[in-house]
C-alpha cells in the first residue's frame, strides 16, 4: 500500500465491541479522461495518512466510501484495502449506542464482500458476514432497514455454504431470507429480488437433502 497503515494488524470485528465481486483491473492503455479526473481519495495523496490521527468517524467514514467509489470504478484493490482500514477505524470510534453503528458496519461488510469476491479469502468473507451479523442485531424489529440487513444476512450465509458447505449456513441463510421477504411490502422494489434470493436457497437444499418441498 502506498499510504502508512493505520493498523497493521486489524483485530476481528467482533474484538472491537465486546457487546455486540470487484471489478478487474483496468489496463494502463486505457485511461484518458479517467487520468485526467482525479477522485477525493486520489487528491488526498500523502497527506491522507498524516491526517488520518486527527479525523472523526464521520470524516474517515467518508474516506472509506471514497475508495470504495474508486474501487469499484477503476477495480484497483489498494484502493479496497484502504476503504476497509478506514471503515475498521470508524468502527473502532463509534460507540456501541451510536445510531450509525449499523449502517457503518454494513459498509464495512460490504467492503470485505468486495474484497471477497476479487481474492476469494476466506477471512474476508467472514468478516463480511459477522459485520451482517452485528448489524442485523443492532436494528430494532420496527426499523425500516431491518428487512434489508436481514437479506444481507442470509446471503452472506449463502455464500458461506457455497465456500464452507456446512447446513447450518444453509438453514440460517432460509432463515433470514424468509424474514426479510416478509417484512418486504407489495410493490416493494427489492421484492422480486428477496423471493429470487430465497429460491436459492432452497434449490440449494434441494440438491442437498432431496426433499420434493423445497422445489414448490
Amino acid at each position: 500500500m502506498s499510504e502508512t497503515v493505520l493498523y497493521a494488524d486489524q483485530p476481528r470485528i467482533g474484538d472491537v465491541d465486546s457487546e455486540r465481486g470487484g471489478t478487474e483491473g483496468i489496463s494502463a492503455s486505457a485511461m484518458s479522461g479517467e487520468e485526467r479526473s482525479e477522485s477525493i481519495a486520489r487528491r488526498q495523496g500523502r497527506s491522507e495518512s498524516v491526517q488520518v490521527k486527527i479525523l472523526g468517524p464521520e470524516e474517515l467514514y467518508e474516506l472509506g466510501i471514497s475508495h470504495r467509489n474508486e474501487y469499484d470504478r477503476f477495480g484497483r484493490i489498494d484502493d479496497i484495502d484502504k476503504a476497509i482500514e478506514y471503515h475498521f477505524c470508524v468502527i473502532d470510534l463509534t460507540t456501541h449506542g451510536d445510531p450509525e453503528l449499523a449502517d457503518r458496519l454494513t459498509e464495512l461488510g460490504i467492503c470485505y464482500g468486495r474484497r471477497y469476491g476479487r481474492l476469494g479469502k476466506v477471512e474476508d468473507m467472514e468478516g463480511s458476514l459477522e459485520c451482517a451479523v452485528r448489524a442485523a442485531e443492532l436494528t430494532s424489529e420496527n426499523d425500516p432497514e431491518l428487512a434489508r440487513r436481514l437479506a444481507d444476512l442470509g446471503i452472506a450465509h449463502s455464500e458461506r455454504y457455497r465456500r464452507l458447505g456446512e447446513a447450518d449456513d444453509l438453514d440460517r441463510s432460509l432463515e433470514h431470507k424468509s424474514r426479510a421477504l416478509a417484512l418486504t411490502p407489495d410493490g416493494h422494489p427489492d421484492l422480486p429480488r428477496r423471493h429470487a434470493d430465497l429460491g436459492v436457497s432452497y434449490t440449494h437444499r434441494y440438491r442437498r437433502l432431496g426433499e420434493a418441498a423445497d422445489l414448490d
